[in-house]
């Protein structure tokens, strides 16, 4: 007797078991594609029309070419059927879960400045186009709290380099480190940020950026120079520039212009200028000095010069 039922209580096993195996997955993996649930219900199908075209009998399984491709045929059909039912209805309910999940997680939610912004201070923003340090806002997402604006310091050192100027007479503005500039700047806009007014004079060549390093013993690398130094070579500076000290947030300096033993001393901040006439060859030549950054607290100091020379208007 059990070997006359034992091929139907297995397609009966194989039945049951594919159906609970498709409920199952769809209810417990939440995230099972839909294609494979459809697949597993398909196969009960397919073992149910199996026994009913006859392929089950006391004797055992005939594997008849009707009963088979029978079969198959419906596997197909079944998984393909199955799967356009079940899949709109299981990215609704999926969607539906995010959903909740999400509104659930905003609720809980709390947004702390100091804990969620690396760094929380010490620093801020310039603009893209005009490299103007401006106030940043930040949002809380959960509305629960007021805007946190994060301004500019008063006086900010922005490491910023000017390039030679261009065919079209513009100079290329960009951070030190940075690949991409942040835009262009004209003789007119860089003497009125300068605040450099003399008479018919106008930025002629610029010099720089140069990093000049100082440290508290010992040599310096080669590679971090002390004196700006490039010989008198005509178009070159035709000076020499060299740090003598870092005072406070000053750069205290010297300049040697080329044929003349005289030595200048002066100092700047980062961020500040001045305008230094001087006696080249016989003739009055007057430059623009500026710090443009500067590093005082990380071995090897160093600040950074731009050197602009003032044409007259008619060269």
């Amino acid at each position: 007797m059990q070997g006359r039922t034992g091929p139907f209580v297995l397609v009966a096993i194989v039945i049951v078991g594919c159906l609970a195996a498709g409920v199952g997955v769809s209810v417990l993996g939440r995230d099972a594609p839909s294609l494979v649930i459809s697949v597993v219900l398909a196969c009960a199908v397919a073992a149910l029309l199996y026994s009913i075209l006859g392929g089950v009998g006391e004797a055992g399984f005939e594997l008849g070419p009707i009963k088979m491709g029978g079969s198959a045929a419906v596997l197909v059909g079944s998984a393909y059927l199955f799967n356009m039912l079940l899949e709109p209805q299981l990215t609704a309910i999926r969607e539906n879960r995010v959903s909740e999940a999400v509104r659930a997680a905003l609720e809980n939610a709390s947004f702390d400045f100091d804990r969620h912004v690396d760094p929380a201070g010490g620093w801020f923003s310039i603009g893209r186009e005009t490299g103007a340090p401006i106030a940043v806002q930040f949002t809380d997402p959960t509305g629960r709290n007021d805007t946190r604006e994060i301004s500019p310091p008063r006086r900010a050192s922005l490491r910023l380099k000017i390039g030679e100027r261009d065919d079209r007479g513009g100079h290329l503005v960009s951070g030190e480190e940075a690949e991409t500039g942040l835009g262009y700047v004209s003789n007119e806009q860089l003497r009125a940020v300068l605040g450099v007014s003399r008479g018919n004079l106008v930025a002629g060549k610029t010099h720089g950026p140069k990093r000049l390093h100082l440290t508290r013993g010992g040599a310096l690398p080669a590679d971090k120079p002390r004196t700006w130094d490039e010989s008198c070579v005509r178009n070159l500076l035709p000076m020499q520039i060299r740090v003598e000290r870092f005072q406070d947030s000053a750069t205290v300096y010297t300049v040697r212009p080329c044929g003349s033993e005289k030595v200048i001393t002066s100092s700047l901040k980062p961020g500040n200028v001045e305008v230094l006439p001087m006696m080249m060859d016989g003739r009055r030549r007057t430059f623009v000095f500026a710090v443009v950054a500067a590093d005082h607290r990380t071995l090897p100091f160093w600040s950074s010069f731009l050197v602009i020379e003032m044409v007259s208007r008619e060269t």
